[in-house]
């Protein structure tokens, strides 16, 4: 088990994934979600070394949390 797995708790997510998305852009976007639901920040930056995929997901998850926001 990663060290990223043990401080990411399992829980159910907050805004559903993409249908049809791998499991690193998963990766990325279900930290988005665990992140932003513990008080993250929406305008947070992902670590360099995070494959493209996984930043992705979790700029695509920032990216629509914020135009809810815009919304609300």
């Amino acid at each position: 088990m990663s060290t990223h797995a043990k401080t990411m708790p399992q829980q159910k997510m907050q805004k559903p994934a993409p249908e049809g998305c791998t499991d690193v852009y998963l990766a990325g976007w279900a930290y988005a979600d665990w992140y932003v639901t513990n008080g993250g920040s929406l305008d947070a930056d992902t670590p360099d070394s995070w494959p493209e995929e996984k930043n992705n997901g979790f700029c695509d998850y920032l990216a629509q949390a914020l135009r809810e926001k815009a919304t609300a």
